[in-house]
């Protein structure tokens, strides 16, 4: 089987274009998927006063409660993420 290159740019070259636009779809949808967990992330903040007010009352500093929230949000999402792509790799 031989092809010549003006016969497989041809062919190649709309799929060369379609990469770039799903490319680009992705990052769009990566970077609006972020700022919607974080918005969802700090009202799940908000719904967590009693645990907040509870580590303060037992001398916890504001500077320790907030990065110590976002931390356990981000280890349980960084789980939820590892899962989900081993699912999808055993799905797939």
């Amino acid at each position: 089987m031989t092809t010549d290159s003006e016969s497989y740019n041809k062919i190649v070259g709309p799929v060369e274009g379609l990469k770039s636009i799903s490319t680009t779809f992705m990052v769009i949808v990566l970077i609006f998927g972020g700022i919607i967990i974080s918005f969802l992330s700090s009202i799940a903040i908000r719904e967590r006063k009693y645990e907040i007010s509870v580590l303060r009352a037992m001398g916890m500093k504001k500077h320790m409660v907030a990065p110590g929230l976002w931390s356990e949000m981000l280890l349980i999402t960084c789980l939820c993420l590892v899962l989900g792509i081993g699912v999808g790799t055993l799905a797939a």
